[in-house]
């Protein structure tokens, strides 16, 4: 029996072939390029904060020349440009002179202060960044308070902070350094008694904690001129001591920062509270500095 042919079946080459892999390139390519262009978008938080330094810097001069100054008369030969030396020495010359805090951002809208970008860049980096249940940040009459949990930065009874705490701590320093604003560290803790050689009581327990982060603000940068420390031991609970959270909740570190330049009057400057602090650190050799009690006392009442 005669075999049947089978018919022979045209194979036709694939021209578009090609294409799977070009898109795959291009595809490769577009994802390359947003990477790229994420990375590269500005800070626009860090570049408001060295505006707002080199506005206080140069003590917030006008960024454009008046178009009137460009029409002055000419100067004949042999004139001076001053007629006097001594007037660089009159009041008028040394008033307008004088280097005059910022208190207000040049290229922001009307209204905004230097506490209301304090307060953005303090929510911004470290609030959403880094320790979002950690750091609570409010207005008060006082200024703007950015609170710190104790558990965060210190051990239970201990002064010491935490690598972790560190950290924190340094990055809100770069925040703050730029602007000259007042700083006043407070330190607070939880009912329960504490009885030991070198705190004797939770107002030395939280002085030592306030000066602990004082020292390392000012190891980070911030001018000691502008901190102030004050501590509060037990006194001014912002939650119930009778539950575990409450207490917790009430043990915490707050930096104050003033609407104004420099620490605030009448109250302890950091060289003054940082050498008690160290008499209360060389408590293990059977010497303290003045009872601390009376003196946070009286700075919780100067508030």
């Amino acid at each position: 029996m005669a075999r049947r042919r089978s018919s022979p079946i045209d194979e036709h080459a694939n021209t578009e072939s090609w294409a799977i892999p070009y898109g795959d390139l291009v595809t490769l390519l577009l994802a390359f390029f947003v990477v790229m262009y994420a990375t590269s978008t500005a800070n626009e938080g860090k570049y408001r904060v060295l505006s707002d330094a080199l506005n206080a810097a140069f003590a917030g001069a006008p960024r454009t020349i008046d178009p009137t100054l460009s029409q002055g008369t000419p100067m004949k030969a042999g004139q001076h440009l001053v007629e006097s030396p001594s007037a660089f020495d009159s009041p008028t010359f040394a008033q307008s002179a004088a280097v005059q805090p910022a208190t207000r951002h040049p290229d922001s809208a009307p209204g905004v202060t230097t506490l209301d970008l304090l307060e953005e860049a303090v929510v911004r980096d470290l609030r959403r960044r880094i320790f979002s249940e950690q750091v609570f940040v409010k207005r008060t009459a006082k200024g703007l308070e950015v609170e710190l949990d104790a558990d965060l930065l210190f051990a239970s009874g201990v002064a010491e902070i935490s690598t972790e705490a560190e950290t924190l701590i340094r990055h809100l320093a770069g925040i703050l350094t730029p602007y000259p604003n007042g700083i006043t560290v407070e330190g607070h803790t939880d009912n329960e008694p504490i009885r030991t050689l070198r705190f004797p009581s939770n107002w030395e327990l939280s002085a030592a904690r306030a000066v602990s982060v004082v020292r390392l603000l000012t190891d980070s940068g911030i001018g000691p001129a502008r901190l102030s420390v004050q501590g509060y031991g037990e006194f001014q609970p912002i939650a119930d001591n009778s539950s575990g959270a409450g207490r917790a909740r009430n043990r915490r570190v707050v930096l104050v920062i003033g609407e104004t330049p420099g620490a605030a009057g009448g109250r302890p400057s950091a060289s003054t509270m940082a050498r008690r602090g160290g008499d209360l650190e060389a408590g293990g050799s059977g010497r303290r500095g003045p009872n601390p009690a009376p003196q946070a006392r009286d700075s919780r009442e100067g508030v």
